[in-house]
């Protein structure tokens, strides 16, 4: 899977489950969609940031899943500039 596809994913499940959990017409009905997609956003930045504090980024060179997860975060911040 590629960075921008598992970052495609977490926001997609999030989505979903914010959808869900918060009743979708009074979340948008109250800070409008914009407001719901940046709660998405800001659950995935702080969802990989926690994931990167427990992988080593060196293990002699940079560790490779340390990359990609850096890479999904990227891959968000850059949607994140969509909204």
């Amino acid at each position: 899977m590629t960075p921008q596809n598992k970052a495609n994913s977490i926001i997609e499940q999030l989505n979903e489950s914010i959808h869900d959990c918060l009743n979708c017409h009074v979340v948008e009905g109250f800070c409008g969609k914009a407001s719901k997609n940046k709660l998405v956003i800001d659950t995935a930045l702080i969802l990989t940031a926690e994931v990167l504090k427990v992988i080593p980024m060196y293990r002699g060179e940079l560790n490779p899943d340390w990359q990609f997860w850096e890479n999904v975060r990227m891959e968000i911040i850059k949607r994140s500039k969509n909204l």
